[in-house]
Parts: structure tokens; C-alpha cells; sequence
């Protein structure tokens, strides 16, 4: 088991509460001090960055998680500015100054599980270059090099169709991003793989066609009918392109379609093996989401 709750001390901004007005419109841009330190936890299947802001009514938790090395992270945002009587909306994220903005439309609005309860977002596939992180960079790649200018990066700017604009002062990211790093160079080793290896790939590990048709509206679990559920997938791949673990880093429901994920990337899952910077065939890893609706998976 790895270990919960390293904590980054130390990295507290020294941000202060400013009055501004955002440059596109009326709307005031609330700009909220780091009321916490950066918390990084070990889970057995993730890295989770965690860090709050503002107080009261404008306290936000932002939580950056990974569940393999990437350049690209699941931002989570969690806080009443965020509560909304639509089920969706449209926001831009940018960290700054010099990320490229991020636009994403109907992002779904959920509520937290544990603590209050409170509204939240998911916005999945994020980075610090925003949409001028190479698109080649995808969820799924292998470990890149450190972006350049990481200490750049200062704040994140959450620009919003419905509810104001909001800066959170994160503070330098370079001590962060090099943690959590750590943090999934640790779980690679778990897995039983070499993290350089899997930073040089000359290839990763690939599915042979659309991964999506390997789920088929049969393999819904029958006990849940009209319900549905996202489902996070890790599976180890051996040289040969065989499956040898599956494994749930996350899932919106319970443990059926867990176990449903799993036994469907076992029975159809197809893989071309990872080569290494050599050209030979080496055990590598894939991870990728499935969406599960009742009478449609994929």
C-alpha cells in the first residue's frame, strides 16, 4: 500500500485579496488567496494535488489528479461559486501568466461526496499550457519532460458564462508539478515497471481498433438498468499485448460496473505491445475512461 497524506509545507503563496474587474465584460474578477498549503496524497491508484482558497461563501478546493504520468491532469473544483440551477456550463480555464486558455462547453456540474456535499466541476484532460500544451500530450501519454516555466505559473483564472470570474493565487508551480511527478513515477514502479523506460518509449502501448466497440449494450450490469457510471480504467500490458492486471483508479458507481469494466478489456481487450527507445518489445500500460449508460457503453 503507498503512503496517504505526504504534505507539501512551505509552499504557501504569499497572495493578498485585490479588487479587479475582468477585461471582457462587467463581471468582477474575485481573486482568492491560498488559504492552505499544497497537500499531495499517495492513493493506492492516483496522485491528488490539493489546495484551497478565499473563505466563506468564496472557498474553493481545487484538486489536481493523475492516475499515470502525463502531462495532462483532472482539475477538480469544489465550493458553493459553483452552485448552479443548470446542469451544466461553459467555462475557460487558464493558468498564468502564459497558459493558453482552455475552453470547455457544458462541463457537468455534481456535487462532492465527502465533506459538505458541495457543488462541483470536472474538467478532464487540463494542463498548466492550457490548448498550447502540444496536442500529441494526451491523457494517455507516457511521462514528458518537465514543461519549461513551470515556476511561471502562478494562478488560475476561471473565466464563467453564469457566476463571475474567479483567480485562484496557486502560487509557483514548479515544486508541485515536480511532486506530484514523484508521486506517479511511485505508482509506475507498483505497477511493476520501470518509469525511464516508460518516459523513452519509442511507442506506447496501443489498442488495435476503437476500444469503444469492445463494449457492447449486453455487458451493462442488469441490476443497475437506467442508471450509469464513468469509469476510470488501468490495465498493465505485457510484451507479448496481452492483458495481465486491470485496475479501477476511480468510478462514479459501484463495484458491478468495476468488475464489468474489467471483464470486458479482459475478454476483447486487443493490443500492440510498447516498444522501448530500442525498438523492443517491452510491459507497458494503458488507461482510458469507459462511459457507461444504460443500453449503451463505450
Amino acid at each position: 500500500m503507498r503512503r496517504l497524506g505526504s504534505f507539501l509545507r512551505g509552499l504557501t503563496a504569499a497572495s493578498v485579496l485585490v479588487g479587479g474587474t475582468a477585461a471582457h465584460g462587467a463581471s468582477p474578477l474575485r481573486i482568492l488567496p491560498a488559504v492552505s498549503p499544497w497537500n499531495l496524497h499517495y492513493a493506492d491508484e492516483s496522485c491528488l494535488l490539493a489546495r484551497s482558497f478565499g473563505t466563506g461563501r468564496d472557498l474553493v478546493h481545487l484538486r489536481l489528479e493523475q492516475t499515470a504520468p502525463s502531462n495532462r491532469f483532472s482539475a477538480v473544483l469544489i465550493g458553493q461559486a459553483f452552485r448552479s440551477v443548470h446542469m451544466t456550463t461553459d467555462l475557460t480555464l487558464t493558468f498564468g501568466p502564459g497558459g493558453g486558455p482552455d475552453k470547455r462547453e457544458r462541463v457537468m456540474t455534481a456535487t462532492s461526496t465527502v465533506g459538505e456535499k458541495l457543488p462541483m466541476l470536472l474538467i478532464e484532460g487540463a494542463s498548466l499550457q492550457g490548448a498550447s500544451l502540444p496536442s500529441k500530450a494526451t491523457a494517455a501519454d507516457p511521462a514528458l519532460p518537465a514543461l519549461e516555466g513551470e515556476a511561471g505559473f502562478s494562478y488560475l483564472t476561471i473565466d464563467r458564462s453564469i457566476g463571475g470570474d474567479l483567480q485562484l493565487d496557486t502560487g509557483e508551480m514548479d515544486k508541485p508539478m515536480a511532486a506530484l511527478r514523484a508521486c506517479t513515477d511511485d505508482l509506475v514502479r507498483s505497477w511493476g515497471l520501470d518509469p525511464g523506460v516508460q518516459s523513452t518509449l519509442q511507442r506506447r502501448a496501443a489498442p488495435k481498433g476503437n476500444p469503444g466497440n469492445w463494449f457492447r449494450p449486453e455487458d451493462f450490469p442488469n441490476a443497475f438498468t437506467g442508471d450509469s457510471a464513468v469509469v476510470r480504467f488501468r490495465v498493465v500490458i505485457d510484451a507479448s499485448g496481452a492483458i495481465t492486471e486491470c485496475a479501477i483508479p476511480s468510478a462514479t458507481k459501484g463495484e458491478e460496473f468495476e468488475r464489468a469494466t474489467c471483464e470486458v478489456l479482459r475478454k476483447r481487450g486487443r493490443f500492440e505491445p510498447a516498444l522501448d527507445a530500442s525498438g523492443k518489445s517491452v510491459a507497458s500500460y494503458y488507461t482510458n475512461t469507459v462511459s457507461w449508460i444504460s443500453g449503451v457503453s463505450g
